[in-house]
C-alpha cells in the first residue's frame, strides 16, 4: 500500500527488529503491550511482539526508515473482535497523523476481509496520548481509575473502540 509524502506500509522484516527494539526503549513504559512484558533483551522483545499477533505492519519512508508500527492482537474470532496497537517514532508530528490514518484503515479492512472483525479496541496511558485515536475513527469507550503505575505515579488507562463496517458481500 502506497501513502502520502513518500511513506509506505509493509509488512514486519526480521531486519526491522533491531530499530523496533530500540523504539520499545525509547517508548518504554507508554508503549502497553511491550512494557507489560518486561522484554529486556531482544530476544525476549522479539517474542513479546509476535505474541497473539494476526497483523504487524511497518510503516517506512522513501528510505526504507521505520516510522511507526501497527499491530492487530489478541483477537476474539467467535466475538469479532481484536485489539489494535500503534507506535511511532517520537519526533514524528501532527502532520504524520494522515499517513497513520491511511495505514490504519489498511489495517482495518484487512481485519473484515480476513477475519470478519467487527470492532477494534485500542488502549493507551492518560500520561501518552494515542496517535491511532488522534488520526481519527476511535470513540473513548471507558477509563480505568489508577489502573497503571509509571514516573512514581498510578495513571488511568483509556480504553477505545472503532466500529468495522461490515465487509461487503462475496458474489
Amino acid at each position: 500500500m502506497q501513502s502520502g509524502a513518500g511513506y509506505r506500509v509493509r509488512p514486519v522484516l526480521p531486519t526491522d527488529m533491531d530499530g523496533l527494539y530500540a523504539l520499545g526503549l525509547e517508548l518504554f513504559p507508554s508503549w502497553l503491550r511491550i512494557s507489560r512484558t518486561l522484554a529486556s533483551n531482544p530476544q525476549t522483545f522479539s517474542a513479546a511482539l509476535w505474541r497473539n499477533v494476526i497483523v504487524q505492519q511497518v510503516v517506512v519512508d522513501a528510505g526504507d526508515h521505520f516510522c511507526g508500527l501497527l499491530a492487530l492482537h489478541d483477537p476474539d474470532l467467535l466475538a469479532g473482535t481484536a485489539w489494535a496497537d500503534y507506535v511511532q517514532r517520537p519526533d514524528l508530528d501532527d502532520d504524520f497523523l494522515p499517513v497513520v490514518r491511511e495505514a490504519a484503515a489498511g489495517v482495518e479492512r484487512l481485519a473484515r476481509q480476513e477475519w470478519n472483525l467487527r470492532r477494534l479496541y485500542h488502549e493507551a496511558p492518560e500520561y501518552a496520548p494515542s496517535v491511532l485515536v488522534a488520526s481519527g475513527g476511535w470513540e473513548h469507550l471507558y477509563s480505568v481509575p489508577a489502573d497503571l503505575y509509571s514516573q512514581g505515579t498510578y495513571w488511568d488507562r483509556h480504553i477505545y473502540v472503532s466500529e468495522l463496517p461490515p465487509a461487503p458481500a462475496s458474489p
